[in-house]
């Protein structure tokens, strides 16, 4: 399985095989299906292409530069096509996005390959055409007809109450799942509620990950917080057991450079590289400078980092190493690869060397300095950005499982400020609650009102923000953030308008798959 760049900026997963019965390989569709039982969904290959033998080079390695052009999954295969208006439209602009053929109402956006990149693209699309389907929606929905439903809902919901006033009938729109729902129904979350426990453990056993976290947000207020499953393998989740959050960190990292933009400290529309002291930013006289700004949009034009983490121990190399190509296994130096602010193309390498001016500019470690910057004010004690952190904690910590629920061993981020938050659901839930507050221009919030809203405006380039994924609609304000460090899946999602929001932290390589069954669970109000 390699990345293949399907067009400019746009890697996909492409899977090569030889089967065991050259007289009947399984479909792509099959494959699909296999692999989705497997593995977490980013990592379902989006084509698959068979082959009579791999090529071998000299050393009897795969020779990457041999395999051919990937075979992309057409969804020919049990196609059906699109029946509503809406459906029909979606399928046109999923098509356009994704560079297919056609779609079904059966195939799935991530199933067809749409990366998250692809999936700001088909949001930005669809709402050009007045079709309020958001990146929640695609995060919930497997399907194009559930997808379609729920752009339906969101119309039906939209239209002027004043239909019932004039004596006609208020109709009943069409739950995503099929068939028919009051359009007043709600989700546990935005009812302030918990799921069915039940329901709950009932995801966990079926995708094979241990536990979860979960924290709601109703009224503007955290109103309830629970743990299911285990932690360990024996000791219980609770509400306050730290998880890894990944790329969250981003979110909460962003936090940290606004308060520092505020301050003076920070200029988002400086030169990034006045800022920096043992490493200098690649480029030369006459190229454009890259801003804090671009780094916090992930618009710096630079090469990436690793994103999987370090095994513990010495050989851990340091966010310089990163930087340079010192570490090890070797990584290439950090290059120019495109115009800052011409591209949104989301990486590590953009908070790396945010961390890097964090401390240069203030002289204290990352993980002290955001302490003391956003995790302090905000009550969020039992979060830290120090790598060390789960062993010097007392209490219980997750551990991350893969696939099969099986445990893994723990990774080190040197690139904290990308990927290397621990936290809890209810500490997450205190700095999405904080965000609103700031972009509400509460007194004593933690960051000016202009601030929070330059965090919250997403870039003509993509749904993204500063430091958070943010979807505007004419009546709602989404925003928020996901992170998939390996053996882990969070996400954290609130509305601005309507003071409602959740946060799920799971520790198994299957958990987005328990998070997207729960958010399109609708229980009894």
């Amino acid at each position: 399985m390699i990345g293949h760049e399907h067009a400019p900026g746009d890697v996909r997963l492409a899977a090569y095989l030889v089967p065991a019965d050259p007289a009947g390989p399984p479909t792509a569709a099959e494959l699909g299906a296999h692999c989705a039982e497997l593995l977490p969904e980013y990592m379902v290959p989006a084509g698959f292409t068979v082959l009579d033998a791999l090529p071998l080079n000299a050393n009897g390695k795969v020779d990457r530069k041999a395999l051919p052009v990937p075979e992309w999954d057409t969804g020919a295969e049990h196609f059906e096509p699109p029946v509503t208006g809406t459906e029909q439209r979606l399928a046109r602009i999923w098509a356009e996005v994704l560079g297919v053929e056609r779609i079904g109402r059966g195939d799935g956006f991530s199933a067809r390959g749409g990366h998250s990149l692809l999936v700001i693209r088909a949001v930005a699309a669809a709402q050009r055409e007045q079709l309020p389907m958001t990146l929640f929606q695609l995060y919930q929905y497997e399907t194009l007809e559930r997808v379609a439903a729920a752009v339906d809902t969101a119309l039906a919901e939209a239209a002027p109450a004043a239909e019932a006033g004039n004596g006609q009938e208020t109709r009943n729109a069409r739950d995503p799942r099929g068939g028919e729902r009051p359009v007043s129904a709600l989700s546990w979350w935005t009812a302030g509620r918990l799921p069915e426990a039940d329901r709950v453990r009932d995801l966990l056993a079926e995708h094979r990950v241990p536990g979860i976290a979960l924290a709601v947000i109703h009224d503007g207020e955290l109103v309830a917080a629970e743990g299911y499953g285990t932690a360990d393998g024996t000791r219980p989740v609770r509400a306050g057991t730290p998880f890894h959050v990944g790329s969250l960190s981003k979110h909460i990292t962003a936090l940290g450079v606004l308060r520092l933009v505020d301050r003076g400290v920070l200029d988002l529309d400086a030169d990034a590289d006045s800022y920096l002291t043992d490493w200098r930013i690649p480029g030369g006289p006459g190229l454009p400078p890259v801003t804090v700004r671009h780094l916090l949009g992930h618009q710096s034009g630079l090469s990436a980092t690793p994103g999987l983490g370090f095994p513990p121990g010495p050989k851990v190399p340091s966010t310089l190493d990163l930087l340079t190509g010192r570490a090890v296994p070797e990584v290439p130096e950090v290059t120019r690869e495109g115009v800052p602010g011409t591209q949104f193309r989301k990486a590590n390498v953009h908070y790396v060397v945010l961390q890097r001016i964090l401390e240069d500019v203030t002289g204290e470690p990352f993980a002290e300095l955001m302490r003391s910057l956003v995790l302090d004010p905000l009550g969020m004690r039992d979060s830290s950005f120090d790598q060390a952190y789960p062993e010097r904690l007392s209490g219980t910590v997750a551990v991350g499982h893969d696939a099969d629920g099986g445990p893994l061993g723990r990774r080190v981020r040197p690139d904290a400020a990308a990927a290397g938050l621990w936290s809890t659901a209810v500490d997450l839930a205190k700095a999405a609650l904080e965000v609103r507050r700031s972009a509400l221009g509460r007194p004593g919030a933690l960051l000016e009102r202009a601030t929070a809203g330059a965090m919250l405006t997403p870039s003509p380039l993509s749904l993204y923000g500063l430091g958070t994924v943010v979807d505007v609609t004419e009546t709602e304000t989404e925003f928020g953030h996901a992170g998939t460090p390996v053996g882990f899946h969070g996400l954290s999602a609130a509305r601005l308008r309507a003071r409602t929001g959740f946060v799920a932290l799971t520790n198994g390589d299957s958990g987005a798959r328990v998070v997207k069954a729960l958010t399109e669970f609708r229980g009894a109000v």
